[in-house]
């Protein structure tokens, strides 16, 4: 018996008694011998056992006996043990409240299976160098702009010149990823394969071309990512799939490794403080995109395309004079979430501030959505005519409101609006502009 291994898992136990003690005083504990054995029912050594109680996390390896003591809280608080060893499957165990737990419990921990495998591109042939990534149960794997990241410790191995890989012991519930320049694939292995290999077929990669534009100008160096809405395209089960990066001195990016899915673009830009309002960073994003494998999709960031013109009429039954500079028009983007709690309100491009937006009808937008909604406002010219400065293509509402206009009645004056009226702004054409038409105002 190791007597120093003895000792420090003993010290171990009584910090955590120590630790968990002074959260509640009051709590009575127990003592808990915990054995791993293998599934010959010999002790297993350095075996992790994690102990999670009143929120608090505590790994301790097993000694050569292949035991661990443990102090556990008799409190109504849930107690739970995992054992994880490489090329073992892992095993947990619950109990409801402390007083539950028994004074001695076994693991009888079983062994993985050494996976073969063949990797192929989407025609069925074998592809020569891919990677192949693996994530025990419980584990996820990361990938970043469809790379392994550097400095990873993510284990991974390469197919032959035949396409064929081998990774060694393998518990079930492995999540397997590969990924290559052919494509990518992604498997949980829920059984074993008595001895059948593993044949991985590659979906071809999306490709993104992202370009910014930020006031007419195409912005270096500045940061524009990917995000997956939905949480089945963000987290593919058990891998997750994160792209970000810097822009070129052309204002652009592209991914050539992207997984096919439903996603967001988006940029974070410090835009310059206007009328006495502080600098403040702001993510901005475009439509929704659908990625499809095997093809490009070009996707323009930015709060500056074009300039958006039109005209006001005065209705044919209104005698006051118009006052057409005290009025604003502006248009609103019009998109699956546009009922937002934050706004960002820009006046020709520039950002004038963000003010917060209550509305009771207001449900909370899918979790990774920024809650943003973008406005851009311009006044009104002396003839009833308006130039809304750089904006980008897309869906929005066009609004317009000329309060307090005086009347043919010195004791009344109205407000003349021009309702949320739908249009859409397509780039589909050379003109340096977009025609929102004539509209006629409503008292």
């Amino acid at each position: 018996m190791n007597l120093h291994r003895r000792i420090s898992n003993f010290l171990l136990g009584i910090a955590l008694l120590l630790t968990v003690s002074s959260l509640n005083f009051a709590q009575e504990f127990k003592f808990l011998e915990v054995k791993v054995l293998d599934e010959d029912g010999k002790p297993m050594p350095e075996v992790s056992v994690e102990i999670e109680m009143d929120g608090l996390e505590f790994p301790m390896p097993t000694d050569e006996l292949g035991m661990v003591s443990l102090n556990i809280s008799a409190s109504n608080t849930p107690v739970e043990l995992r054992v994880r060893h490489a090329g073992y499957e892992s095993q947990r165990k619950r109990w409801r409240r402390g007083f539950e737990v028994p004074e001695e419990f076994s693991f009888r921990m079983t062994v993985g299976q050494p996976i073969e495998g063949l990797v192929l591109d989407s025609a069925g042939k074998p592809i020569v160098g891919a990677e192949v990534f693996t994530a025990p149960p419980e584990e996820s794997l990361l990938f970043v702009n469809g790379e392994n990241p550097p400095k990873s410790e993510q284990q991974a191995t390469t197919t032959d010149a035949d396409g064929k890989f081998t990774l060694p012991l393998q518990p079930i519930g492995t999540t397997i990823a590969c990924l290559s320049d052919a494509g990518w694939s992604k498997l949980a292995m829920t059984s074993k394969r008595e001895g059948k290999p593993l044949e991985i077929r590659l979906t071809p990669w999306a490709k993104v071309q992202l370009v910014t534009r930020v006031f007419e100008e195409s912005p270096t160096d500045e940061t524009v990512g990917l995000q997956f809405v939905s949480a089945q395209d963000k987290d593919r089960g058990q891998v997750t799939w994160e792209y970000e990066g810097k822009t070129n001195d052309r204002g652009e990016i592209r991914w050539d490794r992207v997984v096919p899915g439903t996603a967001m673009a988006y940029r974070v830009v410090t835009p310059r403080a206007t009328k006495g309002l502080r600098t403040t960073k702001l993510e901005s994003h475009g439509l929704i995109s659908t990625l499809v494998s095997d093809q490009e999709t070009k996707i323009v960031l930015g709060n500056a395309s074009k300039h958006a013109t039109g005209k006001l009429f005065k209705p044919v039954s209104y005698a006051g004079t118009i006052l057409w500079e005290s009025g604003y028009v502006q248009l609103t983007e019009n998109n699956a979430f546009e009922l937002a709690f934050r706004t960002a309100i820009f006046e020709y491009g520039k950002l004038l501030g963000q003010s917060n937006v209550y509305r009771p009808e207001q449900r909370v937008p899918p979790s990774g959505i920024p809650n943003y909604l973008v406005r851009y406002v311009a006044t009104v010219d002396a003839d009833g005519s308006f130039t809304i400065k750089n904006v980008p293509p897309g869906q929005y509402k066009l609004s317009a409101v000329l309060p307090a206009q005086p009347t043919d009645d010195p004791n009344r004056k109205d407000v003349l609006k021009l309702e949320e009226l739908p249009v859409t702004l397509t780039d589909s054409d050379d003109s340096d502009r977009f025609d929102l038409g004539e509209h006629l105002l409503q008292n």
